[in-house]
């Protein structure tokens, strides 16, 4: 499970709006007041984008959560949306280029640019499907898992 923290702004039936908070490697750098790249990302920062989460323990506007996610799910989105169009854009590139030299077309470089173009439309065509099949899928969905001032393990004394 991947967990982060976040603040709920809104609430909504059984989902909730959470902001999460905006990390970079230039908070903890010693070379952050001389840096031009830290100064770009400050510049450059906009508000943070509310996420969408099943809220199965009722948090409230304001409250502080822990959100989660499975590992094993983020990582088959994560390929799907990375790998998918560009691995069927390169199989068909070199579709493309064989066919033409299989023909002898003389025509490598026009079909294998066509070729990608296509790949690149099917790999997105694919995509659709894929997200349509798991957009039901709740093990797919952000969740609010609890909140972040409440620790998760109880201390006993014997």
């Amino acid at each position: 499970m991947i967990e982060e923290v976040a603040v709920v702004a809104d609430c909504e039936g059984e989902f909730a709006a959470v902001r999460t908070e905006k990390k970079s490697a230039c908070g903890s750098c010693a070379a952050r007041e001389g840096c031009a790249t830290a100064t770009m990302s400050e510049a450059l920062e906009k508000e943070p984008d509310l996420l969408r989460a099943l809220n199965p323990i009722g948090a409230k506007p304001g409250d502080k959560v822990v959100i989660g996610i499975e590992e094993a799910a983020l990582n088959k989105v994560s390929m799907a949306f990375y790998a998918m169009p560009l691995i069927s854009m390169i199989v068909c590139a070199l579709l493309g280029q064989f066919i033409s030299q299989w023909a002898d077309l003389g025509l490598g470089e026009p079909l294998s640019a066509l070729g990608g173009l296509l790949g690149l439309i099917l790999g997105f065509r694919l995509l659709q499907r894929f997200v349509s099949r798991v957009s039901g899928d709740r093990s797919y969905e952000v969740t609010v898992l609890r909140r972040a001032d409440v620790s998760p393990v109880s201390f006993c004394a014997k």
